[in-house]
């Protein structure tokens, strides 16, 4: 098994380098950066540590449903207050508003671009592909993994404690790294069900249609993990011979 700890990927490296040079130049880069964009980029790294099903139809980021007036009051005010070169996006009743639900569907647009590049022909910076939210469990038999519970108090402490940017991000990149970890399995969890399909077709082919059917279910090789549409669970009614 993968060390859920390992590295980030090159993007998150990236996105890294490019928040500590917002962090070194300081006030000098403000006119660059807008409440608007960072909340979208707020947004897209979030995004990062969500279930990402490129292959889906559509293409799907699948993640644990959240309160937003709670994910707004709880996470997005209060790191923004601490690791922003701009003020968050506030409305006067101190609610969520809906310039920061808007920045949303901006990060996705944006995370789209970047996974699937530009549509042909297109003048709007759209998207070849669009990725589709979807609300679903955590990828675990509980209510959290106990990687996720980790990450999520540590990212808590991070914000109690007004921790520097460093570590904040640290604590992002492994709940990214777990994630990818979690979805490598499942990539070989789904191999496995293609090639089981396979094989149980071609025996079924083989037996005469007189006999009376069994139900054959395949169960994931990761039982905390349920297979996605694309790779739907397999309940094939198999011909037995005699």
């Amino acid at each position: 098994m993968a060390d859920a700890r390992r590295q980030p990927g090159g993007a998150v490296i990236a996105r890294m380098q490019k928040r500590a040079v917002h962090t070194a130049v300081g006030v000098d880069q403000m006119d660059n950066v807008s409440s608007t964009s960072e909340a979208i980029e707020w947004w897209k790294d979030l995004m990062l540590e969500w279930d990402k099903l490129p292959n889906e139809s559509p293409p799907t980021i699948k993640y644990p449903p959240y309160v937003g007036e709670a994910l707004y009051k709880e996470v997005y005010l209060p790191e923004m207050l601490i690791y922003s070169l701009a003020p968050p996006l506030k409305q006067k009743d101190d609610k969520a508003p809906g310039s920061w639900f808007r920045a949303r569907q901006a990060a996705v647009n944006l995370y789209s671009l970047e996974e699937f590049g530009l549509k042909e022909g297109s003048t709007t910076a759209e998207p070849r592909l669009l990725f589709k939210l979807v609300a679903r469990a955590n990828h675990s038999n509980f209510p959290e993994c106990t990687e996720c519970r980790n990450n999520r108090m540590e990212k808590e402490q991070n914000i109690a404690s007004r921790a520097p940017r460093d570590r904040r991000d640290e604590t992002n990149a492994k709940q990214v790294a777990h994630v990818r970890e979690c979805s490598d399995e499942r990539a070989v969890t789904s191999a496995w069900v293609r090639e089981a399909s396979r094989s149980i077709n071609q025996a079924c082919s083989r037996h005469p249609l007189s006999e009376p059917p069994v139900l054959i279910t395949i169960t994931t090789l990761w039982p905390h993990e349920p297979l996605t549409s694309a790779d739907t669970q397999l309940a094939l009614r198999c011909v037995v011979g005699g």
